[in-house]
């Protein structure tokens, strides 16, 4: 896990990596101020040999019947989602799509 952590601690944008073994998970803070796409990132751990399953983000967007749309990009939504500026959860569902499409996490 040491290469998904060197690998994505050099992206730009990325504030902080946490790789959890035990929980095969990684944490990754962004720096709100630098977009970091999601496929960037799933691609990158990829890259490093390993697959990744799930990634779930929180972020500020908007959000309207069928798409999330962050820094001036609409990534789609599998189901609606209440309407409005907010903070959201949203669980990817294809991290290798650019956009990604995502899942509305209440």
């Amino acid at each position: 896990m040491k290469g998904v952590y060197d690998a994505l601690s050099r992206r730009s944008g990325v504030k902080s990596v946490m790789v959890k073994l035990q929980n095969g998970l990684v944490v990754i803070e962004t720096d709100p101020a630098v977009p970091v796409l999601p496929a960037h990132l799933w691609k990158e751990i990829q890259r490093v040999g390993f697959v990744p399953h799930e990634m779930e983000i929180r972020a500020e967007g908007v959000v309207n019947e069928s798409s999330f749309q962050i820094d001036g990009r609409r990534w789609p939504l599998v189901a609606p989602a209440p309407a409005g500026k907010q903070r959201v959860r949203l669980k990817v569902t294809d991290g290798g799509a650019d956009p990604p499409i995502v899942e509305f996490i209440q």
